[in-house]
């Protein structure tokens, strides 16, 4: 994980199971599994003008959420943190849409991008829920860390959950959207370079003890 879902090999630590790079290709026929290379997606070099560019970028994502809410018939859900890029994909709903979308922000009160979400969707004039959640909700069954390790993974996979169920109905919706990582349409944002020099497992190990050690062993 910390390698954006690169490895240094296939191997794992769990015997005959071995790591699928992003993009490969599951081909199962005959009853035999090939794994087939995928070459990685990339941008050729152009002479295009920025405003150009820009003007595809905003043609092809229009697209992409037209063919995804054309057809539906209940409202739709839409999570706006307030950050850039779910802001762009609101911004591009066609307008006769806009009756239909609930947006909606979750956190605690002191969030900031609560502030910028709320305006947000008074200037796109959508309907918007600031649904704040308390700290006590997400230390109302403990246990649940015996499971998924981290409070941030007992939300994940519990809390928000429930959370949503209750969105959903509220909001008599089926169909939740929401714009994230829009940046990787020029690039990966997940990686850092220092992870590009490394070429051994016992570079990596360095790089991952330094980064994320807590206390030596001493300690």
């Amino acid at each position: 994980m910390y390698l954006n879902g690169r490895s240094l090999d296939k191997n794992t630590f769990i015997k005959k199971i071995y790591t699928i790079h992003p993009g490969t290709l599951l081909k199962f026929q005959n009853k035999k599994l090939r794994l087939l290379e995928i070459q990685t997606f990339h941008y050729k070099k152009n002479n295009k003008k920025q405003s150009e560019i820009i003007n595809d970028v905003k043609k092809k994502l229009s697209e992409a959420i037209e063919m995804r809410v054309k057809n539906i018939k209940s409202n739709i859900t839409f999570g706006l943190s307030g950050g850039y890029d779910s802001r762009i994909i609101l911004g591009l709903f066609p307008n006769n849409y806009k009756k239909k979308i609930k947006t909606v922000t979750i956190g605690d009160k002191y969030s900031l991008e609560k502030i910028s979400a709320k305006k947000v969707a008074s200037l796109l004039k959508v309907y918007h829920l600031d649904l704040k959640i308390k700290k006590d909700f997400y230390l109302k069954d403990p246990s649940k860390i015996l499971n998924y390790g981290n409070y941030n993974n007992i939300f994940k996979n519990g809390t928000k959950e429930e959370i949503y169920s209750k969105i959903f109905k509220k909001n008599k919706s089926n169909f939740f959207i929401q714009g994230n990582a829009l940046d990787v349409l020029i690039a990966s944002s997940f990686s850092i370079k220092k992870l590009f020099r490394i070429k051994s497992i016992d570079e990596f190990l360095n790089w991952y003890l330094k980064t994320n050690e807590l206390f030596s062993l001493n300690e």
